[in-house]
């Protein structure tokens, strides 16, 4: 692995568990539990910049941490976010690669095309791996505070993945800009 990507990515990691409101306090409240939180913001950004293997790291060893020291409410919330932020990595991947396959044949790029497939796969892959995974949670863990915001709990990762994956694809351009990594997800 390259120096500079090692360094990026671990740079990355720092931002992404400094960022996470148990250790910063930055969260705005929509329903409890749910927040609305910049941590997954470098994670995107690291997917961005240094690909797929190291935004899977750095979102593994923020659920560690979290794990380890600050686990929430209740003790699987960091496996929550995990999924959560996996979920949407997936999706922007995925969007990267259907879009590049489909522009082979093309000489341009276009970032914006990148970023709305991004989101708006962001979204059906969220919602279809959360919406799920919350339901069991809360039927398993009889969190009937849970069943009763489900709705909500669709409009909170519909939300969160409209400012996620256009933020991390600024912040991944705005870094790059500095850096010149040879970027992953063709900034």
């Amino acid at each position: 692995m390259n120096t500079r990507i090692l360094a990026i990515s671990i740079a990355l990691a720092a931002v992404t568990v400094v960022l996470n409101p148990r250790f910063s306090g930055i969260a705005i409240p929509f329903v409890p539990p749910l927040w609305f939180q910049i941590w997954e913001i470098p994670v995107v950004s690291a997917l961005f910049l240094v690909g797929l293997k190291p935004a899977v790291g750095i979102t593994l060893l923020n659920a560690v941490v979290l794990q380890a020291v600050s686990p929430g409410v209740s003790f699987n919330q960091p496996i929550a976010n995990l999924v959560a932020i996996l979920s949407t990595l997936l999706a922007v991947h995925l969007a990267h690669r259907l879009i590049t396959q489909k522009t082979l044949e093309e000489t341009s790029f276009s970032e914006r095309k990148l970023i709305i497939s991004s989101t708006t796969l962001g979204i059906m892959i969220r919602l279809a791996i959360m919406l799920p995974y919350t339901y069991i949670q809360a039927t398993l863990l009889v969190q009937s505070n849970m069943l009763a915001i489900f709705p909500l709990v669709a409009v909170y990762d519909l939300i969160v993945v409209l400012y996620t994956v256009p933020l991390g694809c600024l912040v991944a351009k705005m870094v790059n800009k500095n850096l010149k990594l040879p970027a992953k997800y063709s900034l």
